[in-house]
């Protein structure tokens, strides 16, 4: 599984790069492609006087306005042409990888050397190596291993990885000493305290690293909002055995397919109440896999798992089904099953839904409506609102304040989270005694002096659009036009005419996404054409007929609906 990766405790090409440096001024700048004021698509250009570092490169999943877009991506352009000189990976979920592969493509373009330093945990660079080898950009990158404790070298920056506890294995949190001090990036971490997988976040170590002095601290502001502990994965598994235990049949359990340590939670549930799990969903089994191979997932019994065939012969109340779907997405597992489009399952009144995720802002309304759809049909739907069945990944309020209290830093900088909780965070920060924070969005540069703080414009932010396997395959201009697509409709005209304006066939009339029989629209709309095609006095061409047609036909349904479709002539003139 590991071979691409290489354990680097230094970089003797950086440290040449440094001697050659001409003297520069002490400044260390950071630059956010994405994930301030927004859910995902965290993306930080950290640049020194030597180095130029890209910390994490994740994906934003598109909301119900991005029509037909598959994914959100930076704008890589903001990089301009200076390659980098290694990308930094917090942890392996897509909001901190998923971009990747995009990154190379674009890089390739420009000729940047390869391969690309790729450094991360031994976890994460096991899913990015997954991901890259799909997309046949393996020999792109040289993965370089990082783990707890480590230090690894890169121009002038020297970089400590520190042991934080998410909601996937081997999260990271990144103690980095610039020239201007040292910078703490916390990556997505909590405190837990029984951990099942993995060790707690290494509070010790980042006391240590406090009583040294920290220049400026960029901390996840996620769960910021919540006060409190947030709750510990041992309190999630026991509810997760209880509803297995009462529940009389199926047991459909969804969650994020990244979640390695509920997987094993609901394992050793479903074996601690007689069950056999099967899994479905190709992400799901990607992870399972990943994880089992490096040995973050053990199996209570050798016959616990099953596949689909096997599932078949198994009574129902001896099932556990963990499925992805967990925010509704219209074509997932659990939303496939719940409208009763899925092959091997029709849901049951006896059947139970057990939804151990959170949902996403901007998702409730899909997710409310698969909840519905097993409600409607019998079953029962088990919520983190009504049992402990979830556990965030982010650290809570209380939790936020014990770090900051480590760490007592000179500036800080929430990241991660919209802007509500960014000013939250930064507010929960002066209440602390850090007298300087800085809530900066994506697209403004934050350059930090030894006692300087200067916070500019860079530039406009953007996003890059991925529709199926084209990366850029849309802007905002074309999901403008998508929108209006979507509530105004289409209709599409075909006439032959001849040079005296006399129509040689009935004009054909075809409409998409609108509906224009009632009320007489089809007839309305023949007697237009005839009578504008009669009455047209332009030059007879094809393109300055349809050009008059098409403004006829707007107006027509402009006032005849209120709507102004797209409107697609073909002219044949004769």
């Amino acid at each position: 599984m590991m071979d691409h990766v290489e354990v680097v405790k230094g970089s003797q090409g950086a440290a040449e790069k440094s001697k050659q440096a001409p003297n520069q001024q002490e400044i260390v700048s950071f630059l956010a492609l994405g994930g301030l004021g927004e859910f995902g698509m965290n993306c930080l250009l950290i640049q020194s006087p030597i180095a130029r570092v890209l910390l994490d490169c994740g994906v934003m999943f598109p909301s119900p306005e991005h029509l037909g877009v598959d994914a959100i991506t930076p704008d890589f352009s903001v990089l301009g042409e200076q390659p980098l000189d290694a990308l930094l990976l917090t942890h392996g979920h897509e909001d901190h990888i998923g971009s990747i592969q995009h990154l190379l493509r674009w890089s390739a373009e420009r000729g940047w050397p390869t391969p690309l330093r790729v450094i991360g945990s031994r976890f994460t660079l096991a899913l990015v190596r997954r991901r890259l080898e799909e997309a046949r950009l393996l020999s792109s990158v040289r993965l370089e291993l990082l783990q707890a404790g480590e230090i690894m070298e890169l121009g002038d920056l020297q970089i400590e990885a520190v042991r934080v506890h998410h909601s996937v294995p081997d999260a990271l949190a990144f103690a980095i000493d610039t020239p201007i001090g040292k910078i703490i990036h916390t990556g997505d971490w909590r405190i837990d305290s029984r951990p099942l997988l993995g060790d707690s976040t290494d509070l010790p170590r980042f006391g240590e690293i406090g009583s040294e002095g920290v220049r400026a601290l960029f901390s996840d502001s996620t769960n910021v909002d919540v006060e409190g502990f947030s709750v510990s994965e041992a309190v999630v598994a026991e509810h997760l055995s209880d509803v297995l235990d009462l529940a009389p049949a199926r047991v459909f359990v969804t969650l994020f397919s990244s979640n390695i340590a509920r997987m094993q939670s609901l394992l050793r549930a479903a074996h601690a109440t007689h069950r056999k799990v099967v899994l479905y969903g190709m992400s799901m089994k990607q992870n399972f896999a990943v994880a089992r191979e490096l040995g973050y997932i053990t199996l209570p019994s050798p016959d616990i798992l099953l596949d689909e065939a096997q599932m078949r012969q198994l009574p129902q109340d001896e099932l556990v089904v963990l499925c992805g779907g967990s925010q509704g997405e219209p074509s997932s597992t659990l939303a496939r099953i719940a409208f009763g489009d899925h092959a091997d399952f029709r849901v049951c009144a006896s059947d139970t839904l057990v939804f151990s995720s959170r949902s996403i802002p901007g998702n409730e309304k899909r997710i409310a409506r698969v909840v519905d759809a097993f409600h409607r049909q019998g079953a029962r739907v088990v919520l983190p609102t009504e049992r402990r069945v979830h556990t965030t990944g982010h650290a809570c309020a209380e939790e936020q304040r014990l770090l900051i209290g480590l760490l007592r830093p000179k500036l800080f900088v929430p990241v991660h989270g919209d802007f509500r909780q960014l000013t939250r965070h930064a507010e929960l920060a002066r209440s602390m005694g850090v007298e300087q924070t800085y809530c900066f969005s994506n697209g403004e540069l934050l350059s930090l002096g030894e006692d300087e703080v200067k916070l500019a414009r860079h530039h406009e932010p953007s996003h890059n659009y991925t529709i199926g396997k084209l990366f850029r395959g849309a802007d905002d201009e074309l999901l403008r036009q998508r929108r209006h697509l979507a509530h105004n409709g289409c209709v599409c005209v075909a006439i032959r005419v001849n040079r005296s304006g006399e129509l040689l066939a009935e004009p054909r009339i075809r409409d998409f996404a609108l509906v224009i029989e009632p009320n007489g629209l089809m007839a309305g709309l023949q007697r237009l054409i005839r009578s504008s095609v009669k009455d047209y006095d332009g030059p007879w061409e094809e393109e300055a007929l349809s050009e008059h047609l098409r403004g006829e036909i707007r107006r027509y349904f402009s006032k005849q609906i209120d709507r102004r479709p797209v409107v697609l002539p073909l002219v044949l003139l004769e």
